[in-house]
């Protein structure tokens, strides 16, 4: 049997072929058109998509093909992106590597679990069509996909947006830039709160566990740290080692599948894997505005913290964050309220910003795993004029990152004094 970790005969290394995409198109439109001789396929943010091929389509129709669309993007879901920067980690000699047994292992988890975030993501595009606020949710609108079934075959066909960007890690925005973005959240949310037993049903199935339990070892967190102590030793090499030192006692289900029990939350509904990445901008006139959020793999019922600590770490400045990130929780809380109109908020504001402190350290573990491979990239060129700036952006988003991670995991520790270890008292004696 094919699998997603074997290169295929299709675009771009793919198994999906021309035909595939043909099949869904007429089904959906109830057309008979196919693609021109001079089609073309083009890759765009390539590296971007962890688990995907992103491909801008210009199809040059052949036969009828009244109301199809012009262009669109295509996402074909494969894991030549994920493999690649499995890769190029496995080239830092400064850090422990994995045996080939538990490489081949964590690779079989995560096939299996990409199968499942895929076919999620497609349902969660059909529920939202029939609500009418979802085009505040600023997810990109979707002419046909496919879901997996017994193949190797999972790809969805959206509006290609004119002239979008994504600005990466190594580009602050200011925080009044991300209200768009609360609002899309509190919109999500409020259509979360109304579904139905089987629209929930249709998009269930994650936990933090099933995702990310193979890959959160003790000696992957220690890895994390360490490549981005890499970066700049000199001014966080200390931090990046006490928290390399705490290792998976950083991780806990209190803090994260817990959060919402222990302090009285109900179960909302969340994008999951909101960080730079996934924020599509345009620029109009004196600054970029955003435009679209992508990749909603990860959706799921859970804490809105999840998204927020995630999306402020990697798109603020560490100063910004720490400044304004109350402030930012509360204009996504305000929103929240007009979405429902009148109906009763799932939980108070003292307990998403307490929810937001508790899970700061989890969200950090999941960032540092994505600040140092992304980092290592951005800075491969040091020839570029923009090498330093960027270098400096990054820099001190991961020096805050890591000084906020010692914080609250040591507030974490002074709520739950039971999980402390050996670990804890001989890693808060490093200064």
């Amino acid at each position: 049997m094919t699998s997603l970790m074997q290169e295929g005969v299709g675009l771009f290394g793919t198994h999906v072929v021309k035909d595939d995409i043909e099949e869904a198109v007429q089904k959906k439109f109830g057309s008979r058109a196919v693609f021109g001789p001079d089609a073309e396929f083009v890759v765009v943010g390539d590296g971007n998509g962890f688990i995907s091929r992103v491909v801008l389509v210009t199809p040059k129709w052949q036969g009828d093909a009244a109301g199809l669309p012009e262009k669109f993007i295509l996402k074909i879901i494969s894991m030549q992106n994920t493999m690649a920067l499995g890769d190029k980690m496995k080239e830092n000699e400064s850090i422990v590597h994995m045996t080939p047994e538990e490489e081949e292992a964590l690779w079989k988890h995560f096939e299996g679990a990409v199968h499942l975030l895929h076919n999620r993501e497609v349902n969660l595009y059909k529920v939202l069509e029939t609500y009418e606020s979802s085009a505040d949710v600023l997810a990109p609108k979707i002419f046909f996909s496919k879901s997996f079934e017994a193949d190797t075959k999972g790809f969805i066909g959206m509006e290609a947006v004119e002239d979008v960007k994504i600005r990466h890690v190594f580009v602050n925005s200011k925080p009044h830039q991300l209200l768009p973005l609360m609002n899309a959240l509190a919109t999500l949310e409020a259509c979360g709160l109304k579904m139905t037993e089987e629209e929930k049903s249709s998009i269930s199935g994650f936990d933090y566990k099933t995702i990310f339990g193979t890959m959160l070892t003790d000696e992957n967190v220690k890895r994390m740290f360490l490549m981005l102590k890499n970066n700049d030793e000199k001014r966080f090499g200390e931090t990046a080692d006490r928290l390399a030192e705490y290792g998976l006692e950083l991780v806990h289900d209190d803090d994260i599948a817990g959060i919402n029990k222990n302090l009285g939350m109900k179960d909302v509904l969340i994008h999951g894997d909101l960080w730079s990445a996934n924020i599509l901008w345009v620029n109009k006139g004196e600054e970029d505005e955003i435009a679209k959020v992508i990749d909603y793999q990860l959706v799921h019922f859970g804490n809105p913290a999840e998204d927020l600590v995630r999306v402020f770490v990697s798109t603020l400045s560490g100063t910004d964050r720490r400044q304004h990130w109350e402030w930012l929780v509360e204009k996504f809380y305000g929103y929240l309220e007009q979405k429902l109109d009148g109906s009763p908020v799932p939980y108070t504001l003292d307990q998403l910003k307490e929810s937001y402190k508790r899970f700061f350290v989890f969200g950090a573990v999941i960032m540092a795993g994505i600040f140092g491979p992304v980092a290592e990239t951005a800075l491969q060129n040091r020839d570029d004029d923009g090498h330093e700036e960027r270098r400096e952006v990054i820099s001190e988003k991961v020096q805050a990152l890591l000084e906020d991670t010692v914080k609250y995991h040591l507030r974490n520790l002074e709520i739950h004094p039971e999980r402390r270890t050996e670990k804890t008292e001989t890693s808060s004696e490093i200064h």
